[in-house]
């Protein structure tokens, strides 16, 4: 039997040869898998905004509610709507609520529906109840007094628990009315006295509320200057001295504490209508720096005070004035005192009188502060009882 000798390389390509025949007769690898599906389906509405016309309302009242809502998927949304009492009428996104006849709270919910299984839901609480009139928070005059013929401007402020739209309607005792809503014009009778405006403010819905004014009207003004009472003015010092002719608040030298006085006679203005009234300051000599915010006195301030025909004593108690009764940090000029004039001419007192001093009697620097007045005025404006 002759044997069949291959060399090497001869031996390698037969191999490879059979290796590739016996590849091509065998089972085939098994494709790669499919991409996973990404995960997805339908979502729900969300619901943006559930809101009522009015949260409170009257037995058997009506208010129009809103529910604000959308989809992700672009889907039509359904509106279903309930509650605990009362009816509604209308569909869809916006719908009237019939509140029920009887009081008490009720519970108004909305369920939105994309037909595909999702839904969200939202609550309003709705309170049912009697009907509350309005409520005046302010009705005023300005200005406050006038003379014959002449006018004023009414402002009346108003509002309505239940939120309803209130509307004002104005009478007056004499006069004549100009305008419509909160705000007119009245025009005074060519006579003097006190005149009565009233508004009253409705809801529409049977409850109403009445304000009043009364306006003092006068013939003609009259402006008049009161002098000090001398032998009721003057200066007093921590150390109990008493000075009738000079006017002076601060310190000395000496660490000695000073007040002023003025006392004026204004007998004559009993049961007047004060339109304005003024204290005018004519000032002598500033000694040192006793409005000085670092080393001074801490301020001037101006009492309203009541001592009779003799000076009191250093740092009378008193009360400071209503309007000029603020620290002053320089030398004042003028000094509104209307209210007090007016509250003492209607109680028909015989004195005004004031007392000036600083918020520290002395500072302790052995260096004289203070301020001296030549003379005080006061002047009046008004018109005759």
């Amino acid at each position: 039997m002759r044997i069949l000798r291959l060399s090497s390389s001869t031996f390698l390509v037969v191999l490879a040869v059979l290796a590739l025949l016996l590849g091509a007769c065998g089972p085939k690898a098994a494709p790669p898998p499919p991409p996973t599906p990404v995960p997805g389906g339908n979502q729900p509405p969300v619901i943006s905004s559930l809101q009522a016309a009015q949260m409170q309302l009257y037995p058997s009242g009506n208010t129009e509610i809103q529910c604000i809502a959308a989809d992700a998927d672009g889907d039509q949304l359904d509106f279903k709507w309930a509650a605990t009492g009362g009816e509604f009428s209308g569909y869809g996104p916006i719908v009237i609520w019939k509140a029920p006849p009887a009081y008490g709270t009720y519970t108004v919910t909305v369920t939105v529906s994309d037909k595909k299984g999702g839904t969200a839901q939202s609550s309003l609480t709705m309170t049912v109840g009697a009907n509350q009139a309005p409520v005046i928070s302010s009705l005023v005059a300005n200005p406050t007094s006038i003379l014959l013929g002449a006018s004023t401007t009414l402002t009346c402020v108003a509002t309505d628990p239940d939120g309803d739209v209130v509307r004002y309607s104005w009478t007056a005792s004499e006069g004549t009315i100009s305008g419509v809503g909160n705000k007119v014009t009245w025009i005074a009778p060519n006579k003097g006295g006190n005149f009565s405006v009233t508004v009253i403010v409705s809801d529409g819905k049977g409850g109403e509320t009445r304000g009043n004014v009364m306006i003092p009207v006068s013939a003609a003004t009259k402006t008049v200057t009161f002098n000090i009472v001398k032998e009721e003015s003057g200066t007093v010092d921590s150390e109990g001295d008493k000075d009738n002719s000079r006017y002076m608040a601060g310190d000395d030298a000496k660490n000695v504490g000073y007040c002023a006085f003025w006392s004026y006679d204004i007998w004559s203005l009993q049961g007047a209508n004060i339109m304005d009234a003024k204290l005018k300051f004519t000032l002598k000599s500033v000694a040192g720096d006793p409005f000085s915010q670092t080393t001074g006195l801490k301020g001037l301030r101006f009492w309203a005070v009541k001592y009779g025909d003799k000076l009191p004593k250093f740092q009378y108690t008193g009360t400071k004035l209503d309007r000029g009764g603020v620290i002053q940090m320089q030398p004042p000029t003028i000094i509104d005192v209307t209210p007090e004039i007016a509250q003492l001419a209607k109680a028909a007192a015989t004195r005004f009188q004031v007392e000036a001093l600083f918020m520290s009697a002395t500072n302790g620097n052995s260096v004289a502060e203070f301020i001296e007045w030549t003379d005080v005025e006061l002047e009046v404006t008004y018109s005759p009882k």
